[in-house]
């Protein structure tokens, strides 16, 4: 054999041992109990620490925000506005909010494709 091929069989050994060593460690971590577990398991939290909580924590009273013409003369429907006002998304039409809001001719012909009011 040449002096090349020695050393290729050499880096070939020391590679497989390597491979062997991290294994063989691998197998040892995992049968071990891993530093990275969280020692408290997380459980379910009973009825009585449920009602407590509700009890501590208030409800919170709805907002009624209704939406308005801006200075500028636009539509403006707060994110914060109930529901209904959400005529993009399954809300009242539009002309009902327009109605409730009482617009004046300009802007139920700006916002409304029907032409005239219903009133």
């Amino acid at each position: 054999m040449d002096l090349l091929a020695v050393i290729k069989n050499r880096i070939n050994a020391e590679q497989r041992s390597i491979v062997e060593v991290t294994q063989q460690k691998s197998h040892e971590l995992s049968k071990e109990e891993s530093i990275w577990e969280n020692p408290y398991p997380q459980e379910a939290p009973d009825e009585a620490l449920q009602h407590s909580l509700k009890q501590a924590i208030p409800p919170q009273p709805e907002r009624y925000v209704m939406p308005y013409i801006d200075n500028h003369g636009d539509l403006v429907v707060p994110f914060g506005a109930v529901s209904k006002y959400f005529y993009w998304h399954g809300g009242q039409s539009l002309e009902s909010t327009l109605t409730e809001l009482n617009v004046n001719d300009a802007l139920w012909i700006k916002y409304s494709s029907k032409p005239a009011r219903n009133n």
